[in-house]
């Protein structure tokens, strides 16, 4: 006598296997829901364009500016910051970066300005990770 739980199971199996919609939603359906969707946002995300304002002309101002334009995350626009706030308040610009002329010393720690549109606070979640790594990668350099 077999047992019942394989008497259970294989009914149930039946029962399955007759029924043709309960096949296709538990079976095909999801292999064609993760597909269609896996496909639809398949681009490289645009980049976000950032204003540079460089007060501390020298080397490591210019390492950070090309580890900036390294990433491809980022379209980098170097100004006035008059200019880029301009640009900043109009929407062509995501943030501002202000690098202080104390940025040359490299005994001392420094703080970089960042100008942001109010409309634009959610962005900074995505991009200040980044902008953090660069600054930690060009801090290992020295």
């Amino acid at each position: 006598m077999r047992p019942l739980y394989l008497t259970v199971a294989r009914t149930l199996t039946q029962i399955f296997m007759r029924d043709r919609q309960a096949i296709f939603f538990s079976l095909f359906f999801p292999i064609i829901f993760m597909s269609v969707f896996g496909f639809v946002d398949s681009r490289q995300p645009e980049p976000f364009n950032i204003g540079l304002v460089n007060e501390a002309p020298g080397e490591l101002s210019a390492n950070f500016r090309e580890t900036l334009d390294q990433n491809p995350l980022f379209l980098v626009e170097e100004g006035t910051e008059e200019a880029l706030r301009e640009s900043l308040i109009a929407g062509d610009t995501t943030l501002v970066i202000v690098i202080p002329p104390e940025f040359q010393q490299t005994d001392s720690n420094v703080q970089l300005r960042v100008l942001v549109d109010a409309a634009q606070v959610q962005m900074l979640g995505l991009i200040m990770p980044v902008l953090d790594q660069t600054l930690l990668s060009i801090e290992r350099q020295l």
